[in-house]
């Protein structure tokens, strides 16, 4: 079992790796307010970081998620509510609970001085205030069909891409509960639909940021904190 100072070092590593990628756009922040956050990062990239680091996958996974979590509690301005729950979790007591507590109140301010941006917290509070469904995540996979039960000679490669959403609150976020929160749908594409697709959503990032550029003002993605 890791030493404290082991689980600490690993942190410290985790999160220069995190703050890392973020910075060269090859890690997109997953949120799913208030429920989940989670770093999405391409197995490849994630490897080659991690061998630099001398760090084992596992150790890497373990981290981010403990990073996410504080990271959603920073954006939910949960912070105290974190940490105490945190303490009650690990069932510490007296002296140990004390130093746990400043432990985690140091991550906690690393955490938020390195990923929090304005932009960030603006997409979380969108996304929390949303009257739409609002995009998750997405899995895929590719596929070659070879028999049509209308066709033959058919054998063309497809992907077939599950789209994943959170849905919409009517009122708060705690009207979904015990109700269906997330949901999904498969759509199959073939290349000519990517290449239509990617020109599109292209067309939409410019428009979207070039609003935010000359509509929010100020520098929206710049960290509070880039030491």
């Amino acid at each position: 079992m890791a030493t404290e100072k082991e689980k600490v070092d690993a942190f410290e590593k985790v999160l220069q790796i995190l703050d890392r990628l973020i910075r060269r756009g090859e890690v997109y922040i997953a949120l799913d307010p208030p429920f989940s956050a989670t770093f999405e990062i391409s197995r490849n990239i994630l490897l080659r970081e991690l061998e630099g680091a001398s760090l084992a996958e596992e150790d890497f996974q373990r981290q981010s998620r403990r990073i996410a979590s504080m990271l959603l509690a920073v954006l939910a301005e949960e912070e105290s509510d974190y940490i105490a729950s945190r303490i009650r979790s690990e069932e510490l007591k007296g002296e140990k609970a004390s130093k746990r507590r400043e432990v985690l109140k140091e991550q906690m301010s690393k955490a938020r001085e390195r990923l929090l941006t304005e932009h960030l917290k603006r997409r979380y509070n969108l996304k929390l205030s949303s009257k739409a469904p609002v995009f998750s995540g997405i899995d895929w996979d590719i596929k070659i069909k070879t028999v049509d039960a209308r066709l033959e000679n058919i054998r063309f490669p497809y992907a077939t891409c599950r789209i994943k959403f959170q849905r919409e609150f009517e009122e708060s976020p705690f009207t979904l509960f015990g109700g269906r929160t997330f949901d999904s749908m498969q759509i199959n594409f073939c290349i000519d639909d990517i290449d239509y697709l990617i020109k599109t959503l292209h067309n939409i990032r410019e428009h979207l940021a070039q609003t935010e550029e000359h509509g929010q003002g100020g520098e929206s993605g710049s960290r509070k904190n880039n030491s």
